[in-house]
Parts: C-alpha cells; sequence; structure tokens
C-alpha cells in the first residue's frame, strides 16, 4: 500500500464545499421566490377570472328586470365579491343639441374584491337593445 503526499491526493477542501453549499443556497432562494410570485399571479388571475365572469353574468342576467325604467342595484357573491351594476337608457349625442331616446340601454357593472391586503377592481360596461314589448307596440 502507499501513501500518498498532501499534493497528489485528490478531494475538495471545506472552503470549497462552503462556497458550492452558499451558491446552492442563493440559487433554492431565488428559484423559490419565483415560484412564491408565480402562485400569487395565478391566485390573482382567478380572482379577477371569476370576477369577470361574474360582470359579464350581471350585464347577460335579468336584461329586462332593470331597463324598463333604468335602475340600479348592489350585492355580494361568494362572500368575496361586491358589485354594483347600473343600467340607464342611452341618448345618442345629438349635434343640434337635441337628445333622442330610444331601445338603447347602457349597463354599468363594477366589481371589487380585497386580495393581499389591497383592494381590487373590475369595471365593463355595455349597450344593449330592449326590443318593446308586444303590448307597447300596439298603442
Amino acid at each position: 500500500m502507499r501513501i500518498l503526499s498532501r499534493k497528489q491526493q485528490q478531494g475538495f477542501t471545506l472552503i470549497e464545499v462552503l462556497v458550492a453549499l452558499s451558491i446552492l443556497v442563493m440559487s433554492l432562494t431565488v428559484l423559490f421566490r419565483i415560484f412564491s410570485i408565480g402562485l400569487s399571479k395565478l391566485s390573482y388571475a382567478e380572482y379577477y377570472a371569476d370576477a369577470t365572469t361574474l360582470a359579464q353574468d350581471l350585464i347577460e342576467g335579468d336584461k329586462l328586470s332593470l331597463s324598463n325604467q333604468g335602475g340600479s342595484n348592489s350585492g355580494m357573491n361568494n362572500g368575496i365579491f361586491r358589485w354594483n351594476r347600473v343600467v340607464s337608457p342611452y341618448e345618442k349625442f345629438d349635434p343640434t343639441g337635441s337628445s333622442q331616446r330610444n331601445d338603447l340601454y347602457v349597463t354599468q357593472v363594477k366589481v371589487n374584491w380585497m386580495m393581499l391586503g389591497q383592494e381590487r377592481s373590475l369595471a365593463l360596461s355595455s349597450l344593449m337593445l330592449i326590443e318593446p314589448e308586444v303590448d307597447e307596440l300596439m298603442r
């Protein structure tokens, strides 16, 4: 059996091992931070998609209930989203100064929710054409 001198021995010194471990720890810290930011963005995207779906449902649903006279209502959905819907007759701008009312109504919906201590909101608006009922046409 032969004995190797210090110059012939192979292996890592303690400094090399510590440097390698510190680089590994820094890399893992960066990766974990990237994943946590990605997860929070995914959560925000889920809430935003839910709020958009709610706003679209509010615009599409109950078209006739508020449109005949205009009006507003509000509420809360799933204990998370607060919403407000306003339906009003749409008045075209006429350069001569006269306004003409027709069967167009504008629906505006605003949805608010809290996320990570900040209030988030989404607003949608839409024009809808309401055809007069048969009774009104006979007059």
